[in-house]
C-alpha cells in the first residue's frame, strides 16, 4: 500500500505549477537548460527533495536529453522512463507504473498512460493520485 503522505507531496508539486509537463521521458533537457517532466520525473524529484538519494545522469537517447535517475550505480536499477526501484520503494509502490485513475470504462490508467498517452494534465493526475492512494487510505 503506497504511503498517502508521500503520494500527496508527489500530487501538491503535480498541482504547484513548479514543473512544466512534458511527455516521454521522466525529465527532458531542452536545449536552452530548462527541463519537461513527465508526472512520474516529478516524482523522483519529490522523492529526492525529501530525502531519497537518487543519482542522476544526463544521457541522450532519439537525439534527446534525458536525465538517468538511479539509486546507485547498478544499470538495472535506474530509469529515463519509469519510476526506479528506489522510488517505488519511497512510495511504496509495487509497480514502474502506478495506477492514477480510469477511464469511462473503468479500465486502469497509468501514470506514463495517463500523462503521455490519454494527454492529461497535471492536476487531472495529481486528482487521480489523491482518489486512489490519498483519500482511499484516510479510512485505515
Amino acid at each position: 500500500m503506497a504511503i498517502k503522505e508521500r503520494v500527496a507531496l508527489w500530487a501538491d508539486a503535480l498541482d504547484s505549477g513548479e514543473f512544466e509537463r512534458g511527455q516521454g521521458a521522466l525529465e527532458i533537457i531542452k536545449k536552452d537548460g530548462t527541463k519537461s517532466h513527465c508526472c512520474m520525473g516529478v516524482a523522483c524529484r519529490i522523492a529526492m527533495k525529501n530525502g531519497l538519494e537518487l543519482h542522476t545522469e544526463t544521457r541522450f537517447a532519439n537525439s534527446v536529453e534525458m536525465t538517468w535517475f538511479s539509486a546507485g550505480s547498478t544499470f538495472n536499477a535506474g530509469s529515463s522512463t519509469f519510476l526506479p526501484q528506489a522510488v517505488r520503494d519511497w512510495y511504496d509502490f509495487d509497480t514502474i507504473d502506478p495506477v492514477v485513475g480510469y477511464d469511462r470504462y473503468q479500465i486502469s490508467v497509468s501514470a506514463a498512460n495517463a500523462n503521455d498517452d490519454r494527454d492529461w494534465d497535471f492536476h487531472k493526475i495529481a486528482e487521480g493520485l489523491r482518489e486512489m492512494y490519498v483519500r482511499e487510505n484516510e479510512e485505515n
